[in-house]
């Protein structure tokens, strides 16, 4: 829902919160007083420019203030310093770290897309504090909508997959996947989809479901309690699935090989399951293994 009547209570919500004077309230749209109180009188006329520079002043998002969405006391703590503090519909579960969150706008700021992470920082209202504390839990859903958004402004799906490639990596320093007698076989793989992959993302049953040769099948189901929390039997999107795949591509990576190959078999909005095939950089034994 958009309308000129919502900005004009967004922006109102704004000034009682900070408890702005009229005249700076004035200052920040670039108007007179008497100019600001007559477009907010008429707020179909207001003119857009002004509007952006109000959103400027504050680092909001135009199209967020254009809306029902805007939360005005989590804008206040935020912008007040306070812990870093998210939506309501982010406060509904846990299942995630934000160094997942971490590896992407890292992977997306070296791909030159700094202006992307901007745009989705400030219309999802994540505070840039919350980078700082990698061990934190957050909602699987940020991660969702964050990726939904980048699906949305930017086509390439290479870029999740790089994300995911480089992000294992930053993940293996804080988690140690890798131990002294660790190689790189079907046991390792279904230890970490098991197992491992649950240290930072306990949204999804991860299981692998297939070995066969240099083949691996993992199989990626929503939590029960996530599909009922949310209503629905699916939160990946594509790019999502992609950067999923660049994290089982990256596996190999870390013990010095080349990165796997990897692809998207199916996905849950088909089949209710998503499923990925990794293939390993080198042959392995021909022998055929069933995991359940």
């Amino acid at each position: 829902m958009q309308s000129e009547w919502l900005f004009k209570k967004n922006a109102d919500s704004i000034k009682v919160i900070l408890g702005l004077e009229w005249e700076q309230y004035s200052e920040i749209f670039g108007m007179s007083s008497e100019e600001t109180q007559k477009y907010l009188q008429n707020p179909k006329e207001f003119p857009l420019m002004n509007a952006m520079n109000f959103c400027e002043y504050f680092r909001l998002d135009l199209e967020l203030m254009f809306s029902d969405r805007f939360d005005v006391h989590v804008f206040a703590k935020n912008y007040l310093k306070g812990p870093p503090a998210l939506a309501e519909s982010y406060q509904l579960e846990k299942n995630s770290r934000i160094i997942t969150l971490i590896n992407i706008v890292n992977g997306l700021e070296t791909a030159g897309l700094s202006w992307l992470n901007e745009l989705i920082f400030r219309r999802l209202q994540i505070p840039k504090s919350l980078l700082l504390y990698p061990e934190v839990e957050i909602p699987v859903k940020i991660i969702v909508d964050y990726l939904a958004l980048v699906k949305q402004y930017h086509k390439d799906p290479t870029a999740m997959k790089s994300c995911g490639i480089d992000g294992i990596i930053n993940l293996n320093k804080k988690f140690s996947f890798i131990k002294e007698d660790s190689k790189l076989n079907h046991e390792f793989y279904h230890n970490f989809f098991t197992y491992e992959i649950r240290k930072f993302d306990k949204s999804f049953d991860y299981h692998v479901i297939k070995c066969e040769g240099d083949q691996i099948l993992v199989k990626c189901t929503l939590r029960e309690e996530l599909k009922d929390l949310y209503s629905s039997q699916n939160l990946s999107n594509l790019s999502f699935l992609d950067y999923k795949s660049g994290i089982g591509s990256g596996l190999s990576t870390l013990f010095g090989e080349e990165s796997s190959k990897t692809r998207i078999l199916k996905e849950a909005s088909e089949s209710g399951y998503d499923l990925i095939e990794i293939e390993l950089p080198k042959p392995r034994s021909s022998s055929l293994l069933y995991l359940h």
